[in-house]
Order: structure tokens, then sequence, then C-alpha cells
């Protein structure tokens, strides 16, 4: 399921840090509306082997902005457009109807008005499609160098990035299902230049995604569970939330 929100009456502005993830994902938790849901969620989550997984996402800011460099911030005006994705039907109930009962909410020191509220369920009817990123994709590994473990982040063309994404969407699977999921998943990159490679600090740690354009195919329940969840890692800190844009 999705929720599409729609912040700000016109003339209203939101001033955020550039790297404002953190405070929208901060945002979701507080509007959980159930408190042990919630504490499930940040705590625990869903468990695959030592891994665990919230099951959602969230994209960018959308709306008319301006970038200030030298202070680090970016000016949004009304009105704004934000996604919230994910497969778990009580996480988007509660969240929408936590932004519904509220007439404005609190985005890092700022409040700003909920305008609309839209509850979609995407999905693909076919098994294979062309997307393209509302927030960043990004996989990763970590690898010793040197005596040293570091985060190693994929680009789009190595061979490995659509083996992870799928090893990746699988376990997500598993740890919501409990089972394993049946077919492949396939991912390659259609139209990502260097301009879509985006470098964001996430409280004290900097990940690297990529935006762009890219065909997927699979099976079809994969492909909708990744519509739902987002492809790739750190979905819920505003990553691999995508949009369908022409079935093929």
């Amino acid at each position: 399921m999705r929720l599409k929100v729609v912040l700000g009456s016109r003339g209203e502005t939101l001033r955020l840090p550039i790297n404002y993830q953190h405070i929208l994902q901060g945002v979701i938790y507080s509007h959980l509306g159930d408190a042990e849901f919630a504490h499930f969620l940040h705590e625990q989550g869903f468990q695959e082997g030592p891994q665990s997984f919230k099951l959602f996402t969230f994209s960018r800011l959308y709306g008319k902005h301006r970038l200030d460099f030298d202070r680090r911030i970016i000016e949004f005006k009304a009105p704004i457009e934000w996604q919230i994705s994910s497969i778990v039907p009580q996480f988007i109930q509660g969240v929408g109807q936590s932004l519904l009962m509220a007439s404005s909410i609190k985005i890092g020191e700022q409040a700003i008005s909920v305008e609309e509220l839209q509850y979609s369920t995407p999905a693909m009817n076919g098994s294979a499609g062309r997307i393209v990123m509302r927030s960043p994709l990004t996989i990763h590994q970590t690898v010793e160098i040197d005596g040293k473990k570091r985060t190693h982040f994929y680009h789009p063309c190595d061979h490995v990035f659509p083996l992870l994404i799928e090893q990746n969407l699988k376990k997500k699977y598993r740890a919501y299902y409990k089972k394993d999921a049946e077919g492949k998943l396939v991912i390659r990159p259609v139209r990502v230049s260097q301009r879509d490679k985006v470098v964001t600090q996430f409280k004290q740690i900097y990940i690297t995604g990529y935006m762009g354009e890219y065909h997927l195919e699979g099976d079809l329940e994969l492909l909708n569970f990744a519509l739902a969840t987002g492809l790739g890692a750190r979905n819920s800190a505003g990553f691999g939330l995508f949009d369908v844009v022409d079935l093929q």
C-alpha cells in the first residue's frame, strides 16, 4: 500500500537541511499511532536470520525548491508531495489515520499543514516494466581492505549489482511471509548517469545511491512486493522507492 501526502497550503515554505531523510523517518515513527506496533517496528522489525527489516520506505520531498549550498539547506514552496509505502497494512493505516487527524505536522523545527492524503495500491500487471526511482537505490557489502572493514556501495552497472538486489529482496520476502519467494528478479540500468549519483548523510553515516531509470522483470508477486517495500538496502531510511512508468 502507498500513501501520498500533500503538505502545505499555497504560500507556505519548509526549510530543511539538505540531508533531511532522518527527519522524515522521525515523522513516520511519531505518527504510527499504535505505540506497541511502533515499538516493535523500531526495536525489532521483521527478522530474517541476523538481519531485521522495517518493510517500509518513502520518497524524497517533491515540489518547487531552492538549494542554499552555503547554509546547507533546501527550501520547499508548497504544495509539497511525499510518498510513503509499505507491504504492512497496519503500518500504512496507522500513519494515514494519524496524519488525517492532524491539521499540521512538525517536520524538523517547523509545523506545516497536511492538505491531502491519498491511499493507493500500485501494482504491476505484467512480468516486466520500466521504473523510475523516487528515492535513491542503494546496495552494499562490507569488505576488508588492508585489514580494515569498509562498506562498498555498488554502481548499477557493476555485475554483482542485480544479484545483490535480488538477494536483498528475497530476504525481505522471507522476513515477512516466512517462506521462500518463487521465481527471479532481474534489474538493469536503462538511464543512469553520473548526475543520478547521490551521496546522503544519514545521521552519522554516508550512503551512496542512484536515481535514474531501470528495467525490472521477474516473478509478478516478487515485483509487487518490491513495489510496496522498496528495492535495495536502507529502505526505512528513505531509499529504494520507485514508480512504474511503462509496462513491457
